[in-house]
């Protein structure tokens, strides 16, 4: 199960989301993907329900929240994400833990899927 914060985050680095090539425009005076996509931060968490008195947390990150169509898909490790978003944009993301905890990183982008299947 997958939670979010209510709450957007402030003072957040979007360069740090995002590799050069979603940033780079084709033709003269064309906006980015960064630039032409409203978004907010969040925190999430990513949880596994054992019983009704246990709730793990298997994932704990901050990710942007698009104001158009998104989704976000888990392989089965939680080591991998696939981000779907509108025109048929889609990311592959990997997990990078930070600090002590395992659960605890970031989605770093291995790549911007060009042909996906619908």
């Amino acid at each position: 199960m997958l939670l979010r914060q209510k709450e957007k985050l402030q003072d957040i680095n979007v360069e740090e989301f995002f590799k050069d090539y979603l940033k780079l425009s084709t033709a003269k005076f064309q906006q980015s993907f960064i630039e032409c996509t409203e978004k907010d931060f969040h925190q999430f968490q990513l949880v596994k329900i054992v019983h009704e008195k246990e709730v793990k947390i298997l994932r704990k990150f901050i990710h942007p929240v698009y104001k158009t169509y998104q989704r976000l898909y888990f392989s089965e490790n939680y080591n991998l994400m696939f981000e779907e978003l509108e025109n048929k944009i889609v990311i592959l993301y990997e997990w990078y833990p930070e600090g002590d905890s395992l659960n605890e990183g970031k989605w770093a982008i291995v790549k911007r899927l060009h042909k996906y299947p619908d």
